[in-house]
């Protein structure tokens, strides 16, 4: 039976144990992104000011993704650059309880291609859109309509090529591995329309788990 995969928040001490292991596996392991860490956990200085993280669990609470939330007026990564090469000095980057910032998503390696059957409609892995659902729920349910992101060029062509109108708002910069990287903006009004037009089966899909949401709020 193929695994049911959801998004909710990560609450408790273990989960959010799993969450930095799995960050530790994919950018100091696998992609050598970051200094490995003797405990095997993945952290920074902006885990300090994280409003949400968001997981992505199977039915047998196995996270295979997770994301992490930083809201206005905490300092966001593109703020300051540290990892990105100072690429967000000097960026319009607006500061306002509308505004908030996605970094460290985070998919395991073996979910990156599965699709679970009867999600296969948007082409994308089950694991990338129900993280990119939790990603839509947290911020429709909190005011959030702006969402700035840092990320490798080549995902930002993937993800406005899918169906997110990711609003580029840098010039991209080459990293000291060779990775091109760009700091963009997800209008979610713009994303309502747009994927009401190109992906109505999806546009459903997450209009349902909204009100699914309010509805035990």
């Amino acid at each position: 039976m193929e695994p049911k995969l959801r998004s909710r928040i990560i609450i408790s001490p273990e989960e959010k144990e799993a969450m930095f292991r799995l960050r530790h596996a994919v950018y100091c392991d696998e992609m050598n992104w970051v200094q490995s860490s003797p405990d095997g956990l993945e952290k920074d200085d902006y885990d300090d000011w994280t409003s949400a993280y968001i997981g992505t669990f199977t039915t047998e609470n196995e996270l295979v993704a997770c994301q992490r939330i930083i809201r206005s007026p905490h300092v966001f990564m593109v703020d300051e650059g540290r990892e990105y090469q100072n690429i967000g000095k000097g960026l319009p980057i607006i500061k306002s309880s509308e505004t908030a910032e996605i970094s460290r998503l985070t998919i395991k390696k073996e979910y990156r291609l599965f699709r679970e059957e009867g999600k296969r409609w948007t082409g994308l892995a089950t694991a990338t859109m129900e993280t990119y659902l939790g990603m839509y729920l947290y911020c429709v349910t909190h005011g959030i309509r702006y969402l700035y992101v840092g990320a490798s060029r080549q995902f930002m062509i993937n993800v406005r090529r899918r169906f997110y109108p990711i609003k580029i708002i840098s010039e991209y910069k080459e990293m000291e591995d060779g990775c091109l990287v760009e700091v963009g903006m997800i209008d979610w009004r713009k994303f309502e329309l747009v994927c009401k037009k190109r992906h109505p089966e999806m546009s459903q899909y997450f209009g349902e788990a909204v009100e699914a949401l309010i509805s035990v709020a």
